[in-house]
């Protein structure tokens, strides 16, 4: 049983980063910057800028307060607080960016947040946020010469910050969900993010084999939030649903696979990187496996995706605790290998030694809000892999919390470029 895809989901859009009530009062003041011009082909812009500039009515407007709030769903993914804020000079502090938070979302992109007031970071290293949850107030800290956010978007596949606006000068599609007019602000609706279309509903006992390039197949998410610490799922990606008949740990493996997939389970088809219930992301092509503890009736979404690019067909098998084989209703049978009758089996003699076999099994356990993915084999990782650390954490100093290098001055930050 397969479901097709229609056409890729697109990548996420942006809402203004300002909270509602305070869009009242801001105004841009520096576009990014196209070798002379902004994305209108005017000049509201200065050499070398790469985001955009939102001011909130000058010193008065930041003693206010004024909230900068995430354009998107996301993960923080850096912070930097502790730095003076109110800078006139254009060079105040030890980064660039001055107070800010980095956010990274399920389309692989970045979001930059900067110049932010000290102490007013609201998010920690790690947190999920939603579209329009508060990151921090406006300042003037880092390379700054008034109040201001400035707002970037980095994009992985252009290996550089790309621009949110669309115009005859920008080159570049529009990421806000409403752009608006030309030194006017975007609007503060918030977009729906792309969204996972699994392909089939599994069910306890089932089989599938599945090509490279069979229906369904599609590359829309690059980032996973808490179940990955990689935003480079840039490779084929397909979802199924899982429903279990029965309380209990649901045991997902999938095998068969000749190029670096990855396993995940995720709480819904939002597939937005806040929802993680559990992964195997090893860079091996051995059989990779998860244990969920499953709610009779409950859904939740399993996705293949590859790292890197990666492609392949793989076998996945959906095997439940103290399970019968039925043959009536599984579409497997002895010819796919599935190591019984009709079925896979279920329980430790049913899986044929193949499952015990398996070295590292994850598991990630419901609870009433957030969910937790313990990884298989943690201490084992790809060579070729930079992992995000979380060791560093946040003080009443000016510390910057971040895997990879503190940007020396304004616009340098580069998510990839610490990566291989």
């Amino acid at each position: 049983m397969l479901i097709g895809f229609v056409a890729p989901a697109l990548a996420q859009d942006y809402r203004v980063p300002l909270a509602d009530d305070d869009v009242q009062y801001g105004y841009p003041t520096a576009y990014k910057d196209h070798g002379g011009v902004d994305w209108a082909c005017g000049d509201v812009r200065y050499d070398g800028h790469q985001g955009t500039d939102i001011g909130i009515g000058g010193w008065a407007g930041m003693d206010a307060g004024r909230t900068i709030v995430a354009a998107a769903s996301g993960v923080v993914i850096e912070t930097l607080d502790g730095e003076a804020d109110r800078c006139d000079t254009g060079d105040c502090g030890t980064n660039g960016y001055g107070n800010h938070v980095v956010l990274q979302h399920a389309d692989g992109k970045t979001t930059i947040y900067g110049h932010m007031k000290l102490d007013t970071v609201a998010v920690a290293l790690g947190q999920v946020v939603r579209c329009g949850d508060a990151l921090g107030e406006v300042g003037s800290s880092g390379h700054s010469t008034g109040p201001h956010v400035h707002f970037g978007v980095w994009d992985p596949e252009a290996a550089g910050y790309v621009d949110p606006f669309w115009g005859d000068c920008s080159g570049e599609p529009s990421y806000w969900v409403d752009q608006g007019d030309y030194n006017g602000l975007p609007g503060t609706t918030c977009d729906v993010p792309p969204t996972c279309e699994p392909v089939a509903t599994l069910k306890c006992g089932d089989h599938v084999e599945r090509g490279a390039t069979d229906a369904g197949t599609t590359a829309t998410h690059a980032y996973y939030g808490a179940c990955s610490e990689w935003a480079e799922y840039t490779g084929d990606e397909t979802a199924f649903t899982v429903l279990p008949d029965r309380d209990g740990l649901v045991h997902i493996a999938m095998s068969g696979h000749t190029a670096d997939l990855d396993l995940f389970a995720v709480q819904s088809d939002a597939c937005d990187a806040t929802d993680c219930l559990a992964a195997f992301t090893e860079g091996d092509m051995a059989a990779e496996a998860l244990a969920i503890d499953g709610r009779q009736d409950e859904p939740f979404v399993v996705v293949i995706d590859g790292f890197r690019g990666a492609a392949s067909g793989f076998v996945l098998d959906v095997t439940c605790d103290s399970e019968a084989p039925d043959t009536a209703d599984s579409p497997a049978d002895s010819a796919n290998g599935n190591g019984g009758p009709g079925g896979c089996g279920c329980d430790a003699s049913g899986t044929g030694g193949w499952m015990l076999g398996l070295t590292a099994l994850a598991l990630g356990r419901r609870s009433s809000g957030l969910y937790g993915s313990v990884r298989a084999a943690a201490d084992s990782r790809r060579s070729s892999k930079v992992r995000r650390s979380a060791s560093s954490k946040r003080s009443n100093t000016s510390t910057l919390v971040r895997a990879g290098g503190r940007p020396a001055a304004e616009d340098t930050f580069s998510p990839t470029s610490t990566r291989p």
